[in-house]
């Protein structure tokens, strides 16, 4: 019998994990989109659940700004509609995870699929390190401040996986698109994701398309203004999502015309925690912690250079811009954070990989503390949330 080698016996035990890690994770969130779907009928609720409201959405005619607000709508009138629904997030669920995989794959093309798959499902498995209970500080709404997985609002679960095409498809053209002009199919892939993370949830492209056009902008004075036409066609690639939009405001504020966006530093922020800066550190705790190891990449990867880029405009974003009115509390632009943070969690991650390889023992030791601290601060989450009860 032949004898497995270290990695074969890794990639083996990689393989049993992402079957009991697919069936456990299905099955949880399947129960937890469930009851959010049927608890929500009585009079307590499900907490921290927009499922019905987006279904009202749907069916009312009103603010359809959204795609997933149509699904859902359709969905309800079916025989059985909350188990349709329950089915549905979940299956955006796990293309989430299907997506970080490729994502990941991407960026390590040597590793074995299998262990691609654990770290595709740890990035789907970390929700930022939470403070100590300290009484002054107060509570906030997530054990993080922000967070790569939301489970209680459907649009942001429609948008991800999208949005994660939408930066894998970028990240095959960036590197090369300023010498190189991009093929129809790039162009295609690249705007259709970008339109499609869009349709399910506006927020997306309003801190992805100012990325890549710093991006362009340094890249067309790298080379001296050369290749105009192929910067040109990059640029055209946001403009689907960017008209989609101007649409997607306009439904919005006809139907909510006494809100305004205006400037004003952690306007947002401090409305949902009294004191916003604290959750916000430890919300980077494992990319912070990589970063540590491999700054200087930030000079030499692009990619990981995107991803922090793309991180700040989202950020800056989040603590600047804010909406008067009810919506204020809505935290709208959150979002991109939310999804910028997932993407910097995936390049730690592929980091993290890296620093294996290179037997870096402190940053080892350090990068899995500090990610093993996000996953178990999710299994508290998700077994919080699970029994419908308040997530802090």
């Amino acid at each position: 019998m032949r004898k497995l080698s270290h990695q074969q016996k890794t990639a083996r035990a990689c393989m049993v994990a992402t079957v009991v890690f697919t069936l456990i994770y299905t099955a949880v969130f399947l129960l937890i989109f469930y009851r959010q779907y049927y608890w929500e009928n009585r009079a307590a609720g499900y907490y921290m659940s927009d499922t019905h409201a987006h279904i009202a959405f749907g069916q009312s005619g009103q603010s359809l700004y959204s795609l997933m607000y149509l699904t859902l709508g359709a969905l309800d009138r079916l025989p059985q509609g909350g188990v349709w629904i329950a089915a549905f997030l979940t299956l955006l669920l796990m293309f989430g995870v299907w997506t970080a995989k490729l994502l990941l794959q991407y960026l390590l093309p040597q590793k074995n699929k299998w262990v691609v798959c654990i770290y595709a499902f740890l990035c789907n498995m970390v929700f930022p390190i939470t403070m100590a209970y300290v009484p002054f500080l107060g509570n906030f709404r997530y054990k993080g401040m922000l967070n790569f997985n939301i489970y209680h609002n459907s649009t942001y679960i429609g948008m991800k996986p999208f949005a994660l095409l939408s930066v894998l498809f970028l990240f095959k053209v960036i590197k090369t698109y300023a010498e190189r002009r991009m093929s129809f199919k790039d162009w295609a892939c690249l705007a259709g994701a970008m339109l499609a993370a869009t349709a399910f949830k506006p927020n997306f492209i309003v801190g992805f398309a100012p990325a890549i056009l710093v991006v362009m902008i340094v890249d067309f004075i790298r080379v001296r203004g050369k290749h105009f036409l192929n910067f040109l066609i990059m640029g055209t690639t946001v403009l689907p999502g960017f008209f989609l939009t101007l649409y997607q405001r306009a439904a919005l504020y006809e139907t909510d015309s006494g809100s305004q966006l205006k400037i004003g530093f952690m306007t947002a922020l401090k409305a949902v925690v009294k004191h916003p800066v604290i959750p916000l550190f430890l919300s980077f705790v494992f990319p912070l912690a990589i970063l540590a190891f491999v700054f200087r990449d930030l000079k030499t990867d692009k990619l990981y250079r995107f991803a922090w880029l793309h991180m700040a405009i989202n950020l800056a974003l989040t603590v600047f811009l804010y909406e008067t009115g009810a919506r204020l509390i809505h935290g709208n632009f959150f979002w991109g954070s939310y999804f910028a943070i997932g993407v910097v969690f995936i390049l730690s991650v592929a980091k993290l990989d890296k620093l294996l390889e290179n037997k870096n023992s402190g940053g080892i030791v350090i990068g899995s503390m500090a990610l093993g601290a996000h996953v178990l601060c999710w299994v508290n989450y998700v077994c919080t949330i699970i029994k419908g009860a308040k997530p802090f």
